[in-house]
């Protein structure tokens, strides 16, 4: 049981917590309780270590570690999909640090908590579109491909979205299928499959009748989706498109653990295989070319740029979508020159690195790419 310990002035109560570990009673914010009498010492100190028994007792130093530092730990143990660690710490990192970051967790009652959920339900409101500056090459890109595409309304939200993303269908196959080729040639599918993947072993005349059909129909093995979707979900967006063109992998997502992507490497620069069988059909894979990046973490790549550029801090609040509620943001304001010089750095580091592509190749495969290039070329002639 607990016992009362003389401290000279006062008496404080003291429990077993483990064997060899005894804990001093405390109040909510850590501070050890003194007591007047023994008889309080002692009671304080029996109700405690009961707690201990019955497994309800809370260690009241772990209060008064900082939010940040406790979130630092949770999101460090979490075992999840890229994606999903990539949203969480988004949401960290643009939500809950910026007011909670630096205060003792014992110290962050439920009415903090309330007021903080009425700031960002006010702040995120009429956040469904948000204006920023654009630089005049990447607004080109954008009026060009919408011009192109002619994008619509989706079923499932109404919204219209700018880009298209990963179908239901990873078979393998872009515009024809396997099942056409094979009604074409008057073959089984499973003989179309032979002349893809092990041709040597069809005869000849068959063979050739197949790859007749594949010529007619524009049939191409290892492509994406045969339906788009009509926009990306972020989940499908880290997986099949950002992670694997950064990394050349496919991330971890359950059931399957993280792997390379398997690309074919007709068409130059490679199509990753998909579908069955689609490792042991691959034969090439992709070098990574920034290991470990996330869509989010351009974000922290802008932030730093903008840094580097000296960007005022008013305009660099506004890129990023948050605010600064302190007396002194009140005070300054955005200017059209801030705007200009900061597109004006935008726009030498995007022709720098168009510069550094063209040293390496003049032309790309890609067509906006090779536009972009071309373009580029040009203008420094």
């Amino acid at each position: 049981m607990g016992f009362a310990e003389n401290r000279g002035t006062y008496w404080r109560g003291r429990y077993k917590i483990s064997l060899g570990k005894y804990g001093t009673v405390a109040d909510e914010n850590g501070d050890v309780i003194r007591f007047r009498t023994k008889r309080e010492a002692k009671q304080a100190a029996d109700a405690e270590e009961a707690k201990v028994r019955a497994g309800s007792w809370k260690d009241p130093a772990a209060g008064q570690i900082t939010f940040g530092e406790y979130a630092s730990r949770w999101y460090a143990a979490q075992d999840l999909a890229a994606s999903t660690m990539q949203n969480y710490r988004r949401h960290l990192e643009e939500h809950l640090l910026p007011e909670f970051e630096d205060r003792p967790l014992a110290s962050i009652q439920r009415t903090d908590v309330d007021a903080w959920e009425k700031k960002e339900k006010a702040l995120y409101e009429d956040d469904s579109y948000r204006t920023i500056d654009a630089p005049r090459w990447l607004a080109r890109l954008w009026t060009g491909h919408i011009a192109r595409t002619q994008p619509k309304p989706c079923a499932c939200h109404g919204n219209t979205y700018m880009f298209r993303g990963q179908g239901v269908s990873r078979t393998g196959e872009t515009g024809a299928k396997v099942v056409d080729v094979a009604r074409r040639a008057g073959v089984s599918t499973g003989t179309v499959s032979n002349v893809i993947n092990r041709p040597d072993i069809v005869a000849d005349a068959t063979r050739a009748r197949v790859r007749e059909a594949i010529e007619a129909l524009g049939f191409t093995r290892g492509g994406g989706a045969v339906d788009q979707a009509e926009h990306w979900r972020r989940n499908g967006f880290a997986t099949w498109l950002f992670t694997s063109a950064v990394s050349g992998w496919y991330p971890k997502k359950a059931p399957q653990a993280a792997r390379p992507v398997p690309v074919l490497a007709d068409t130059w620069p490679g199509v990753p295989a998909r579908g069955r069988g689609a490792q042991a059909r691959a034969d090439s894979c992709w070098v990574p070319i920034a290991k470990g990046l996330t869509s989010h973490g351009l974000r922290h790549t802008h932030k730093t740029r903008m840094e580097g550029f000296r960007t005022p801090p008013k305009l660099m609040d506004e890129r990023m979508g948050h605010i600064d509620g302190s007396v002194q943001a009140r005070y300054s304001h955005i200017t059209r020159e801030m705007r200009e010089e900061l597109l004006a750095n935008l726009t030498a580091e995007w022709e720098a690195s168009l510069d550094a592509r063209l040293a390496v190749c003049t032309t790309s495969p890609v067509a906006v790419l090779n536009d972009l290039l071309q373009e580029r070329a040009r203008a420094r002639r």
